[in-house]
């Protein structure tokens, strides 16, 4: 600071000095006196008793604006000043010609700007830049060679003032980003000052000279746009990073005060891809549609010892991340190290994302040897499936004809670079004749091993896995290699067959259309394909159409199925058993010992029990291969709904048979399986185009509905094999709400009861449906034609203790009427004649378990229950779901907060 203000004072002292001692402009003829008598013109000069008029009319070589030796002429000794301006002008030439090099080859060694990389080379132990020593000397003598200073000045000064602007801007950003490392030492330092700073030194250049000042910020901003274009491998810690990071936490921060809406959503996947360059087709595929629509995680779990498994790692994530942005994705990369794969993906499911930007679905490849893998490995595999249904994520299962993992041509690639470079090491000592004759055979091995030229076909440094031709990997790899570039090429024109099943949203459709929006996908047009009644199939496919149209979905063609629901042919339910066979525990043919040993044993086989519960439904995804075989074998993409398998009732196995069989033997066998994400919030409606299904519908979407329904009064209700598309408004419904948040209540619910698909029959809300779960199950009944209740029965022998309680089962699922609930009452002639109550009697709308019925038995005698005894009545009672709301005060009432018993005071 004493620095400073000696320096300051001295520059004014001399400033006011020259100004006291020497006039404006004079001409040296100590003769220009003022006549006697003549009038003076006002100058300072003129004061004094000199004329020196003529200098208006020509250039004068004296005074303070012509004369540069002022400072000499008022000084006590001219030498001392002509010596002290060499010694200033020699220290700074001095520093510039050393320091600037040394600064101008440290911008080199970054590699910023590609042609000034020959001059980062420097030579000695201390590295010195002998050719920025060079450059500078040529650049300072063709500035000396100009010979002017007054043409040299402004040009130089405003290179200086220029970096100085920078250089106050950068304190003023860094000091607004925020950054923890920025740390000034200056006592007075301030923020605002820098930016004032920056702003002088900017308005003093066009004082200067504009011209000048023009072309200095021409230079800066080519230099600053082409250092963004180029985006160099530099990391310096800018300013710059540091805001991105402030606006990117600010900009969450307010996501976070946004509610859902319909407009708004969007898919945000976790792609279980494991190393993304490993899986690069789920990647592409998956980025076809998040690319500047949604986020994407590209996930990988790390299984083993932790403290291995943490290093493995951490030691990946930079380069994952790096191949990430080399190779163009917009997505991030995560992972985890768990003790088993489903650990993993639960973690990933429950802590990924951030606020707002948090993913809502599910991406993974089908897992294509399953039939190879262990029990545990399928396990973990259908168990991740539904983790994502029970934390509300949707699911989509991306599946190909090869497989995406190409971790094998990795590996193949990786043995020829080592190959490559033992064979350098070879040859490099066979340099005499003689011995590389006489080791001619080993040269020979490496040939015939490698089967490839190394020196005119390995692959470049840095280059893609793209660039390894079939030599190098093998027919079979080459094969997989082709199949992982399937999605990144331009797909040619074809189409993308959306097969729309089940009322579970808007997301089928969503992705197809994000998909047509893309160059590379932009030839190929959307088939919608969904069931119908075969009497109704051109009413129906005109409804659909309207559907579409109004939401302005282009599409090709509209395909209504009419026989969606007939039984496959025997081959191919042949196909069916055969590929389940080794997974069938067949404990029919078994005493009940061995079968209950056999259970288990093995939990994870097929039961004949659950293989006869669930038939209908593996008819149905039989039969759906069929269809798509007849009607799809060459789309490029195939879009389905994918099967729900409810947990802890259907095996892994029979749930994989199921995953496995669409598209079975199609041409590219492209294939994706969606369900939908269930919803966090809303009040749900019961699909009756699909039981399985509840839909949310947003309050526009329940208007649209009634209108509909109002229109279809006095109509017959369509019913038939395929349940979606009894009513229409319904998709349309489902169709708004999935864009917000698309449900399918069914895949998150968690039960050991066991449950199946109610047949879709009769879908009015009046009847009362019911599927038996075995055998043993009797079909409720009226006693009478106007009687409240059907009658249930129970499914097995038991024994209600005396004084005690049991739990009987019916063995039947029912879908209750859309807007009831099932009341389970007590049939009178138990109560009188054997004290039996019951208990727990309410069933959901939405409840699909095996019903059970709680009797109470308040008789001293143990109730004995036989196969067949009618034990309660189902009666159905219209239920009204209000709107919670929370307010601060209630009405007033006469009785008010009084308790029991007091309406009966007087």
């Amino acid at each position: 600071m004493l620095a400073i203000l000696i320096t300051t004072i001295a520059y004014i002292g001399v400033a006011i000095c020259a100004a006291a001692c020497v006039v404006r402009d004079a001409t040296g003829n100590v003769n220009d006196t003022v006549v006697s008598g003549m009038n003076c013109n006002g100058s300072s000069a003129c004061a004094l008793g000199y004329d020196f008029s003529s200098c208006k009319i020509q250039t004068c070589d004296y005074g303070l604006m012509n004369n540069f030796q002022v400072m000499s002429m008022v000084s006590g000794f001219g030498p001392l000043i002509t010596a002290g301006i060499f010694s200033a002008t020699l220290s700074s030439a001095l520093a510039s010609l050393v320091s600037a090099p040394k600064v101008f080859q440290a911008l080199c060694k970054d590699n910023i700007y590609r042609a000034l990389h020959f001059f980062a080379k420097g030579y000695g132990k201390n590295n010195e830049p002998i050719r920025g020593y060079i450059l500078t000397f040529f650049i300072a003598l063709a500035f000396i060679l100009i010979a002017e200073l007054n043409t040299i000045a402004p040009i130089i000064s405003n290179f200086f003032l220029a970096s100085y602007a920078l250089i106050n801007f950068s304190c003023f950003h860094a000091s607004y980003a925020k950054s923890p490392g920025w740390r000034p030492a200056f006592r007075y330092y301030n923020l605002w000052v820098s930016l004032f700073g920056a702003v002088l030194c900017c308005g003093v250049m066009f004082v200067i000279n504009w011209w000048a000042a023009l072309i200095t910020y021409a230079i800066e901003f080519f230099l600053y746009i082409y250092v963004t274009y180029k985006k160099p491998e530099v990391n310096w810690g800018s300013s710059a990073q540091a805001l991105y990071y402030i606006n990117a936490i600010e900009s969450a921060l307010e996501l976070t005060t946004v509610d859902d809406h319909v407009k708004n959503f969007r898919p945000q996947c976790i792609v279980l891809t494991g190393g993304p360059m490993t899986r690069p087709a789920l990647l592409d595929i998956t980025h076809s549609f998040t690319k500047d629509n949604g986020l994407c995680i590209c996930c990988e779990v790390f299984m083993g010892p932790r403290k291995l498994c943490v290093t493995e790692m951490n030691s990946g994530m930079t380069t994952k991340q790096a191949w990430l942005a080399k190779n163009k994705r917009k997505a991030f990369y995560a992972a985890v190290a768990a003790d088993s794969f489903r650990d993993g993906v639960r973690s990933l499911l429950q802590a990924s994302g951030l606020g707002r930007i948090r993913p809502n679905t599910l991406v993974l490849g089908f897992k294509k040897d399953w039939r190879h893998a262990t029990a545990i490995q399928v396990e973990n595999y259908t168990g991740a499936i539904h983790d994502a249904f029970d934390f509300e994520f949707g699911v989509i299962i991306v599946r190909i004809s090869q497989g995406f993992d190409i971790s094998q041509v990795l590996q193949v690639q990786e043995e020829l670079k080592k190959m490559e470079q033992e064979r350098q090491a070879l040859e490099a000592t066979l340099k005499d004749n003689e011995f590389e004759e006489q080791n001619y055979g080993i040269r020979r091995f490496f040939r015939r091993t490698t089967k490839l030229n190394f020196s005119k076909t390995m692959p470049k440094k840095g280059c893609s896995i793209s660039t390894i031709s079939s030599v190098h990997v093998g027919e079979f790899n080459q094969r997989l290699l082709e199949a992982s570039l399937q999605f990144k090429k331009k797909q040619g024109k074809g189409s993308i067959d959306v097969w729309w099943l089940f009322d579970d949203g808007g997301l089928i459709l969503l992705i197809p259309y994000i998909l047509t929006l893309r160059k590379k996908w932009k030839d190929c047009k959307l088939r919608i394909f969904t069931g119908g009644k075969v009497t109704r199939l051109e009413e129906e496919k005109l409804m659909m159409a309207s559907l579409l149209s109004k939401f302005r979905i282009k599409f090709a063609d509209i395909n209504i199925i009419g026989d969606i629901n007939m039984k496959p042919n025997k081959e191919s339910w042949k196909f069916f058993e055969e590929m389940i066979e080794p997974y069938r525990l067949h404990e029919s043919c078994k005493d009940l010992t061995t079968a209950e040993k056999l259970k288990r044993e093995a939990p994870w086989k097929i039961t004949d029990a659950e293989l006869e519960a669930f038939k209908e439904k593996s008819y149905r995804q039989v039969r759906l291969n069929e269809l798509l075989q007849e009607h799809s074998r060459a789309a490029n993409l195939i879009i389905l709904s994918l099967p729900v398998a409810r947990k802890g009732i259907v095996s892994d196995y029979l749930y994989m048979a199921w995953q496995s069989l669409p598209a079975r033997g199609s041409q590219g066998e492209e294939v994706q399986l969606q369900r939908p994400n269930p919803a966090r919030s809303a009040r749900p409606e019961v699909s009756e185009a699909n039981p399985e299904t509840a839909t949310f519908f947003p309050a526009a979407s329940r208007s649209l509905l009634r209108r509909n329904e109002r229109g279809r009064r006095g109509q017959k209700r369509p019913s038939g094999a395929m349940a979606p598309l009894r009513s229409l408004t319904h998709k349309l419904a489902a169709f708004l709400r999935s864009f917000a948040m698309p449900v399918s209540t069914a895949n998150a619910l968690d039960s050991s009861t066991a449950r199946h698909n109610i047949p879709s029959g009769d879908t009015s809300p009046q009847s009362l449906r019911f599927v038996k779960l075995t055998e043993n199950a009797f079909a409720p009944s009226k006693g009478s034609s106007r009687a409240a209740g059907y009658d249930l029965y129970s499914a097995y022998d038991c024994e209600v203790p005396a004084l005690g309680k049991a739990i009987v089962k019916t063995d039947i699922q029912v879908a209750l009427p859309i807007g009831c609930y099932g009341r389970v009452a007590p049939r009178s002639g138990l109560a009188v004649n054997h004290f039996i109550d019951v208990g727990a009697g309410v069933i959901d709308e939405d409840y699909r378990g095996n019903v059970g019925v709680v009797l109470f038995n308040f008789g001293k005698e143990p109730f004995k229950v036989k196969k067949g005894d009618r034990i309660a009545q189902l009666i159905c009672e219209r239920i009204y779901y209000p709107v919670l709301e929370e307010v601060k005060v209630l009405d007033e009432t006469d009785r008010g907060s009084g308790g029991f018993g007091s309406t009966g005071q007087k």
